[in-house]
């Protein structure tokens, strides 16, 4: 059958759309055309090169900021504990003075809270104790690793590390991002860094700038003590994931906007486990631990001159879980959901309704007044030296509340 000259002027119309629709769509998806290895390695070099050079030198108070802190504590497929903050963060910005990572560790200080009881493995007893030693080993209920996580990946995690201990792939380009796959070398962990990650990671395609770090698995150690290979490197009982997103201040500084990380607990033998790792029940592996934490910042300033003062006491991350904070409904009702509770809310709420619990544990301490000096790396102390270390720890939480809390 002949087509006439109509109908192939229309065919032909249409196929030339299909091939530039095609073309188009290739270009949004696939790989920036001619891109070769060394030129995105000199895009991630820019990247890197701009974080480097805003980090901070002196480690002083220079960020602060309200934020959020939840926390679902999983046992056997339930949920044993919830946890959930609004309060106030400071940190000193991705110092490296003398090498120690714990100066610049975020300080996270709530002003309400919303907890429920905490209860054992099986989810139906209380937890009792709620830390415990057994002859090196340990865990610690309110432990919270996002935290660390969080320091360690501004250590030496893609971009914030040296870029040779990664290897980086180019993923794709759209519009407004370019995605990178990234690996730690298996030459580089664990004996020249602590810190293995593998994911992806999201860019600006116009400023070049780190907007999104997608972690489908890490392993680490966050010890800043000398020797810790020898003492401490030992089989990571942890599988862990996160999710990261990134804001830069008015000054160009990368920050960390939101994180979500969740930790699984693997059933490795005591003797195995590195020091620095502590669940928060005991037996994890056998309990099939698992620990679902996330941070948001929901406003990051900087500290002005006249109140800026010395990095806070590696000690804070500890006290703060023992202010008598407490719960009002009202205020976490306007705010962001950052994980998935309905579940958990179930799970916990058997003989008590979940908000019920959230009364009654209102304005009380979460721990034994002891508990810090319990724990595994403290030095037995006074009555009088224990007492002060809490008048202490107290008097700087309620001035950083005072001071940062909007």
């Amino acid at each position: 059958m002949k087509i006439n000259n109509y109908y192939r002027i229309i065919l032909v119309g249409l196929f030339l759309c299909i091939v530039n629709c095609v073309q188009a769509g290739g270009n949004e998806t696939g790989l920036l055309p001619g891109m070769s290895k060394t030129s995105f390695e000199k895009i991630l070099k820019r990247t890197s090169e701009n974080i480097k050079k805003k980090r901070a030198s002196a480690d002083i108070l220079q960020f602060y900021g309200n934020g959020q802190y939840e926390k679902i504590t999983e046992c056997r497929g339930k949920a044993v504990e919830y946890q959930r903050e609004y309060g106030c963060f400071v940190k000193v910005g991705n110092c490296r003075k003398d090498g120690n990572i714990y100066t610049g560790m975020y300080s996270f200080v709530p002003r309400y809270s919303a907890r429920s009881i905490p209860f054992a493995e099986n989810g139906i007893d209380s937890l009792c104790p709620l830390f415990e030693k057994y002859d090196e080993y340990y865990y610690v209920s309110g432990n919270r690793k996002i935290f660390g996580f969080m320091r360690a990946l501004e250590w030496w995690g893609p971009l914030f590390g040296d870029l040779v201990n990664y290897e980086f792939q180019q993923l794709s380009a759209n519009g407004e991002t370019l995605t990178f796959q990234f690996e730690t070398r298996d030459s580089c962990y664990p004996h020249k860094i602590p810190f293995y990650c593998a994911g992806t990671l999201v860019l600006d395609r116009k400023t070049c700038e780190l907007k999104k770090i997608d972690i489908n698995q890490v392993e680490y150690y966050c010890c800043g003590q000398r020797g810790w290979k020898e003492r401490y490197l030992k089989e990571v009982p942890v599988d862990s994931r996160a999710v990261v997103e990134f804001s830069y201040d008015d000054k160009g500084e990368c920050f960390i906007k939101s994180c979500v990380l969740e930790s699984v607990w693997k059933d490795v033998p005591l003797e195995k486990w590195p020091f620095t790792h502590a669940p928060s029940r005991r037996e994890p592996g056998k309990n099939r631990l698992i620990e679902k934490e996330a941070f948001f910042c929901e406003t990051c300033q900087r500290v002005s001159k006249n109140i800026q003062f010395e990095d806070l006491p590696p000690t804070l991350m500890y006290s703060v879980c023992n202010l008598q904070v407490e719960y009002v409904s009202d205020i976490f009702g306007p705010l962001p959901e950052l994980l998935d509770a309905k579940q958990a809310f179930i799970d916990l709420s058997n003989d008590v309704n979940i908000h019920e619990q959230f009364r009654q544990m209102s304005n009380r301490s979460y721990y034994p007044e002891d508990f810090f000096f319990v724990l595994p790396w403290c030095m037995e102390a006074d009555e009088a030296l224990k007492d002060s270390f809490w008048e202490n720890n107290l008097k700087i939480n309620k001035m950083i509340l005072l001071l940062f809390f909007k």
